[in-house]
This record gives C-alpha cells, sequence and structure tokens, in this order.
C-alpha cells in the first residue's frame, strides 16, 4: 500500500509473551488508542502537510486489529456484553482468564470505556475480528 501511495499506520502489537492474564482486557483498547494515536500524529508530520487526505482513511484488521478498526469506526465494546459473552464459547479469551484467576465479573466498566477520535474511518475492511459479541452497534 506504502508504495501505491498510501500512507501506512501500524502499530506494534505485543510479542504473545508479552500480554498477561491481568492485562488482556487492556489490550483492547490500547490497539485502538495506538491507532489513534497513529493517525493523530500525522497531522503534525510537516511533510505531509497539505497532502494528506485526513478525511480519507480507510482501515485494515484482522482478529483484534479488526476489532481496533470497528472501534476506531464508533463501535463500542459493552462490559456487560462482554461479561455474557464469557458465559457462552463467543470469546476465546475467557477459559485462558478464568484458568489464571481472572474472575471477568470483577473488571470495571471504565476498561470498556469508548474510544474518543475525530479520525473516523471512512471504511474498513475487517478480517474475523475478535471480540464482536459484546461490540454495540456502530453509530
Amino acid at each position: 500500500m506504502a508504495q501505491q501511495g498510501y500512507i501506512v499506520v501500524v502499530p506494534k502489537p505485543p510479542e504473545p509473551n508479552e500480554i498477561t492474564a491481568d492485562k488482556a482486557v487492556d489490550e483492547i483498547t490500547l490497539r485502538a488508542s495506538d491507532l489513534k494515536l497513529g493517525l493523530n500524529t500525522l497531522k503534525s508530520v510537516e511533510a505531509l502537510f497539505g497532502g494528506a487526505d485526513m478525511g480519507e482513511v480507510f482501515g485494515v484488521g484482522f482478529f483484534l486489529g479488526g476489532t481496533s478498526m470497528l472501534m476506531l469506526s464508533s463501535a463500542q465494546i459493552s462490559s456487560e456484553k462482554y461479561l455474557a459473552s464469557c458465559d457462552s464459547t463467543k470469546n476465546i479469551d475467557c477459559r485462558w482468564l478464568r484458568n489464571n484467576n481472572i474472575d471477568v465479573a470483577t473488571i470495571p466498566d471504565e476498561k470498556f470505556r469508548p474510544l474518543q477520535t475525530e479520525n473516523k474511518l471512512r471504511s474498513v475492511v475487517v478480517i474475523s475480528p475478535e471480540l464482536t459479541a459484546p461490540l454495540l452497534t456502530i453509530r
């Protein structure tokens, strides 16, 4: 994409061994926040002044990256739906969290705060996004 003249923002995801069970829920909003920071930083890159159309921002994401793209498009994670997703097999993390003594019922609601961004994506392609069960409707 970059070779075709597009500006590409790619956050560095943590290594699998860097995400511990007690930090896993934080990763949901941290990944989207990293992308938001990258998009906001583009506005201050002098070489891009006048050349980057921030109204034409598109996103592509796989798995948790797909969820991040949906969050940048105004989707929100519902703490109630997240908790309910652990009562079924919809949330792939729940067994791992339980095996590591994490009680999802005690996760504070603020862990699922809406992402405030003026950089709503114009269009997204998401492939097998994680955590679609706890998503609220996109506004």
